[in-house]
């Protein structure tokens, strides 16, 4: 019985050393890192109604209302949202409020005209021309506002303070859009379709290089590859178009540059749009004594946005590698970027909570480096069958031809020439989970 009661006494004394101690280390947060607090004070580079991210969050405006002028109403209602995720979802389903009474958009209802399949879309807009047709009548105007939004030259995302944030989401109207630039090529209007597929490829590639979060990034890259796939498509229907159209063609596909592929934009979108929601989420917990205790002891404010912070330079250092020398660094990079807070009990003492929202996202971001380099070496492929085809080069000059190609044009990974055979056509090793081919090559039949 002795032994037991000291054993309880030195479990005691223990446990109480380790919380005594884990409340010390909790008891102050951290000054806010000067580049953290530079982007979480920086004022918009761009002017509301020159910035796309307005005009896009007002797409779906009623008739009548200017959709960039709606998009900054929205904005500006939904930042007075009380706080907490069921305030924010009551707000935006409530009948009283502009910003919910969107028109009818396009829905997934009308996916059969995304065209999902590895090769030659122009077959399957083709089949479903009539449905194409129909649609593209019933939403008319959605239409005309996206090509609108397709020739705006700024896109600057601005977070505001809630739970819920807007991105590059567009329903199937970018779906629709892609669609009828098909649909004009089927038709003999090659310059319309040329004219609309190259402002779709300029308005994302701008994207990519301007503030935006990691979502929208990766959705502007669909954009541009649906771009350069049409393009593709186009070249392997009629080979003589890439003479005729080179330039245009060549600039819906040329390789990414490093600004496009950098995370640099996402650090700014990221920490900006964290700094508000993180905000919320702690004055959330802060609403009973139990609650108060939580929240002032394993999650700090300033703490966890140094986190994210530094754990984003990281990424947008790796991201910013040149490609070839990716696979070299990769291993060594993510066990740094990775391992530490998930692996090292001592490092989570400090802050808890806020390193495990601050970490959630790593995953995804450890994937992005090499979906980016498969995207630029799917865009490589289309720029060199564009050549291929522009100089009318047979099949058994092929080899040759890539041997001397440009050395933008070669295997992203490697820095050696693409590969050619008649079964796979042009091709490269790929390396990012769901490759553009089953088998992880990375292909383009002629």
């Amino acid at each position: 019985m002795k032994r037991l009661l000291k054993f309880i006494q030195w479990a005691s004394a223990v446990a109480g050393v380790i919380l005594a101690s884990f409340l010390v280390v909790n008891a102050f947060d951290e000054d806010l890192e000067p580049g953290a607090l530079a982007i979480i004070h920086a004022q918009p580079k761009i002017k509301p109604e020159k910035n796309a991210y307005f005009y896009l969050i007002g797409l779906s405006a009623p008739q009548g209302r200017e959709p960039s002028e709606f998009g900054q109403q929205c904005m500006a209602r939904l930042s007075e949202v009380p706080n907490g995720p069921k305030a924010t979802l009551q707000w935006l389903t409530g009948n009283d409020r502009d910003c919910a009474k969107y028109e009818d958009t396009l829905r997934r209802k009308g996916s059969t005209i995304a065209c999902e399949q590895q090769e030659f879309c122009l077959a399957h807009y083709q089949k479903h021309s009539a449905a194409i047709k129909h649609l593209a009548e019933i939403h008319k105007t959605a239409l005309q506002r996206y090509t609108h939004l397709l020739t705006m030259e700024g896109y600057e995302e601005i977070p505001y303070i809630n739970h819920l944030t807007t991105t590059l989401s567009l329903d199937l109207t970018n779906e629709l859009y892609a669609a009828v630039s098909a649909s004009k090529l089927l038709e003999g209007d090659t310059e319309a379709f040329i004219r609309r597929t190259a402002a779709e490829a300029k308005f994302y590639r701008m994207v990519l290089r301007g503030d935006s979060s990691f979502l929208s990034k990766l959705l502007a890259l669909v954009g541009a590859n649906r771009a350069a796939r049409l393009a593709s498509d186009a070249v392997s229907a009629n080979p003589s178009l890439a003479k005729k159209y080179y330039e245009i063609l060549l600039s819906i596909s040329l390789p990414l540059t490093a600004a496009e592929r950098s995370l640099e934009s996402v650090v700014t979108g990221d920490i900006k749009q964290d700094a508000s929601t993180l905000a919320y989420d702690a004055d959330e917990m802060d609403t009973g004594l139990h609650d108060k205790f939580l929240s002032r002891f394993i999650f700090k404010y300033h703490a966890t946005i140094n986190f994210k912070y530094r754990d984003l330079q990281g990424w947008r250092e790796l991201s910013q590698l040149p490609t070839e020398k990716y696979l070299a660094a990769e291993k060594a990079a993510l066990a740094k970027l990775t391992g530490p807070w998930r692996e090292n009990y001592v490092h989570m003492i400090y802050n808890p909570m806020g390193k495990l929202l601050a970490g959630l996202n790593s995953a995804n971001y450890a994937d992005y480096p090499r979906r980016m380099i498969d995207s630029d070496g799917r865009l490589r492929l289309v720029s060199l069958q564009i050549q291929i085809a522009a100089q009318k080069i047979p099949e058994v000059e092929i080899p040759a031809f890539l041997q001397n190609a440009d050395p933008r044009f070669r295997d992203p990974y490697t820095g050696l020439p693409m590969q050619w055979d008649k079964t796979r056509g042009l091709h490269f090793r790929g390396y990012a989970k769901g490759a553009l081919a089953q088998d992880g090559v990375v292909s383009l039949k002629l």
